[in-house]
């Protein structure tokens, strides 16, 4: 569609807070996917916040819908 910027659903985001606003010191997340069931995120060391510029920059963290580093591993499969 011409004029209209389409949301990728595997467009990658980064927060230093999460969805409530707390926030780890010295951390901050990284992620694909903000819908519930398709999230894969990570804390990294905000010494490597400038290595992920390419990802979109959100206030708040999409709230965490629960997954597991097994879940991880399922939806980068399914990717």
């Amino acid at each position: 569609m011409l004029g209209r910027e389409v949301e990728h659903p595997h467009r990658p985001w980064r927060s230093k807070a999460h969805h409530d606003g707390s926030a780890w010191e010295g951390w901050f997340i990284i992620g694909i996917g903000k819908d519930t069931g398709s999230q894969i995120s990570y804390h990294l060391p905000l010494s490597r916040w400038e290595e992920t510029s390419f990802a979109e920059t959100l206030d708040r963290a999409p709230e965490w819908d629960g997954h597991t580093s097994d879940d991880v591993l399922q939806r980068l499969k399914n990717l």
